[in-house]
């Protein structure tokens, strides 16, 4: 606990480290705008930290940003939570090189609810490219609509990792050894492998810890909205062009 103005008790700042995960040494053209407002975001929070009601919200504590280059992308992921754990973050935030967000106040409070409720994970959804949808799973594992969780957090059965804060003090206490995401053959059905985000989810569950997804907002993935427009025409399309079918008598 801080002493805060007048001798008031404040909060203990939330500690929190933030991975990019760069594909091919690149990361999206709209990524650098976005870590520049949520740095701005992270010192304006540490400006008002010892001005906060006790009441408030707990104070911001950057602990530091790494970019990762690694393949494949599940080692990636295990690097950074790696990272993030010995350099004292309570929270890694985890991004995607192709998705973003430019609204960072929506990422702090994000973090921050998840703080407060000791979330193994929270993430915000992001529609998908390869499928309709985005990547976000309700507790009876179905893939969830749109209108189930917008504007609004609701707890859920998988969560893709596109744009996750992991909560690295509920990893130490609950996994505390690696690898917290693989992805291993699937063992039913066609050849395939589990995604490493389903992985990490199906962990998480298995060690009682708690999943949520934040759609009170919506960062964009980069190329997917365009895709989702694709598919669906397509899908038209291919509805027009279906031979129609006779009732027999």
């Amino acid at each position: 606990i801080l002493g805060g103005k007048n001798g008031r008790a404040l909060p203990s700042p939330v500690r929190i480290a933030i991975g990019v995960l760069a594909y091919g040494g690149q990361i999206d053209r709209d990524q650098a705008t976005s870590m520049f407002l949520l740095g701005a975001s992270f010192g304006a929070n540490q400006v008002l930290q010892h001005t906060n009601a006790p009441d408030q919200p707990p104070p911001i504590q950057f602990i530091g940003m790494r970019v990762e280059n690694s393949q494949p992308v599940y080692h990636a992921r295990n690097l950074l939570v790696d990272w993030a754990r010995q350099a004292g973050a309570q929270w890694l935030l985890m991004v995607d090189a192709d998705t973003y967000t430019l609204d960072p106040g929506a990422v702090l409070s994000m973090i921050v609810s998840g703080h407060v409720s000791d979330a193994a994970a929270i993430a915000a959804p992001v529609l998908m490219r390869n499928r309709p949808g985005h990547n976000v799973w309700m507790e009876d594992a179905r893939l969830a609509r749109a209108d189930e969780f917008a504007g609004r957090r609701v707890k859920v059965r998988r969560i893709g990792a596109a744009f996750m804060a992991v909560n690295i003090s509920w990893l130490v206490r609950h996994w505390p050894k690696q690898p917290w995401f693989e992805m291993p053959p699937q063992r039913e059905g066609a050849p395939a492998v589990v995604g490493e985000d389903r992985w990490f989810c199906d962990g998480v569950l298995e060690r009682g810890g708690d999943l949520w997804c934040d759609g009170r907002f919506e960062p964009e993935h980069r190329g997917a909205r365009e895709m989702q427009i694709a598919m669906a025409v397509a899908a038209q399309e291919h509805a027009k062009s279906a031979p129609a079918v006779v009732a027999s008598a």
